[in-house]
């Protein structure tokens, strides 16, 4: 039942549904915004990339461990190599061959990645 009465361009429109339909549009925008955000934040949080001569290398830091993804771009086989943030750990040394690619995997994020030279 229509409580007030409103007049919109001479016809008589119940109040309570004019107002009710933007607010239910607004309100599913905000729903639909909110709920697309996290996907988007999941999806940058937190991916490094860089390249250092002809070695091009990214990685995701992760809970436990952390993978690193190498890849040489050069035509000759190049060495690359990894220093680790933890202490304990020795610096990791990659030979590829010409557009190879290989990965890493240790219980601590990279510090440096560098291409150490032809192999």
């Amino acid at each position: 039942m229509c409580r007030s009465v409103l007049t919109v361009g001479g016809s008589v429109r119940c109040a309570v549904r004019v107002l009710v339909r933007p607010a239910t549009v607004v309100a599913a925008a905000v729903l639909v915004t909110g709920l697309s955000a996290p996907t988007v934040y999941a999806q940058t949080r937190g991916i490094h990339r860089g390249v250092d001569g002809c070695i091009a290398w990214s990685y995701d830091p992760g809970w436990a461990t952390t993978t690193v993804y190498v890849h040489n771009r050069c035509d000759e086989a190049r060495v690359a190599k990894i220093a680790w943030k933890w202490t304990g750990l020795e610096v990791t040394t990659v030979r590829l061959a010409s557009d190879a690619k290989t990965s890493v995997n240790r219980r601590s994020d990279p510090d440096t990645i560098w291409d150490a030279g032809r192999a």
